[in-house]
């Protein structure tokens, strides 16, 4: 069995993100840590008016238990909060953060727990937001470090996020079950919420992902939960969770991981393969 390190820019990253992997991996056997970058100081604060950094702590425990994987480990850094926001300019907030020195709190963790596997984001972050680009280079800068660490990335397909925002279907069934939604549907391009925060379409294209995790029932389920946990975020994990579920489950369903040299062959290979990344 492996050690798998899951590294998050924020408290609810792992649950909407590789919520689904980190549940089959800890049921398998393996040893699954989930290491987060930032505070999350600057997400939703809660209703209760409690310190948002102690609460948003107490969700990602919360979420760490749902998934059955051990409490997680932070790096230390404040957020940034979103791209262009005054925060970026915080002295102490990751996205400022010397990268090498951030490389090296990881590889301490890597160390600690005798790693064997390194998940981080793609080269934009996935969409784009400066600590989870910064994630992305902390990653490599720590697996050049330690390159007995096999290093992955976690991204969505640019493609069926697409797709699912086509679908000529997906207004009707938000108005028969989330009318709310719906009207904020009838007021956007649906295609824009594949863009992110970078102006870029969310995640890669098909030839720049090695595999496709298509979550089973009781996975997705697991997933659920663990977003549930983060209740205080209403304004990203609180729209998911109140989209119908069948268009939950094709947003949600599947999750992605490539591989450096796979980005670096941009555009040669593709589709992503059904599998598995981490072994048996």
């Amino acid at each position: 069995m492996s050690t798998i390190a899951f590294f998050h820019a924020h408290p609810d990253d792992e649950s909407s993100q590789t919520a689904g992997m980190m549940f089959r991996a800890a049921r398998a056997g393996h040893r699954v840590v989930l290491i987060i970058a930032t505070d999350g100081r600057y997400g939703t604060p809660p209703a209760s008016g409690e310190d948002i950094v102690s609460f948003r702590r107490g969700e990602v425990e919360a979420s760490a238990r749902v998934l059955g994987i051990e409490t997680p480990r932070w790096l230390g850094y404040h957020d940034s909060g979103m791209l262009g926001a005054e925060t970026n300019s915080d002295d102490l907030v990751l996205a400022r953060a010397d990268v090498d020195e951030a490389a090296a709190r990881l590889v301490e963790i890597l160390d600690d727990v005798a790693a064997d596997f390194l998940l981080g984001y793609d080269h934009h972050g996935g969409y784009g937001h400066p600590d989870h680009v910064q994630v992305h280079k902390i990653a490599v800068a720590a697996a050049r470090l330690r390159p007995d660490v096999r290093l992955l990335f976690t991204s969505f397909s640019a493609s069926e996020s697409a797709a699912q925002m086509a679908d000529p279907g997906l207004l009707e069934v938000l108005k028969a079950e989330a009318p709310d939604l719906a009207a904020f549907f009838e007021t956007i391009d649906p295609q824009s919420i594949n863009i992110g925060s970078d102006g870029e379409p969310m995640g890669l294209d098909d030839s720049d992902l090695r595999w496709k995790i298509t979550l089973g029932a009781d996975e997705l389920a697991a997933k659920r939960r663990a977003m549930e946990c983060h209740a205080s975020q209403t304004s990203d994990v609180g729209m998911m969770l109140s989209l119908p579920r069948t268009i939950y489950d094709a947003r949600f369903g599947a999750e992605y991981v490539t591989v450096p040299e796979y980005v670096d062959a941009r555009g040669t290979v593709g589709p992503p393969i059904e599998g598995w990344p981490f072994g048996d």
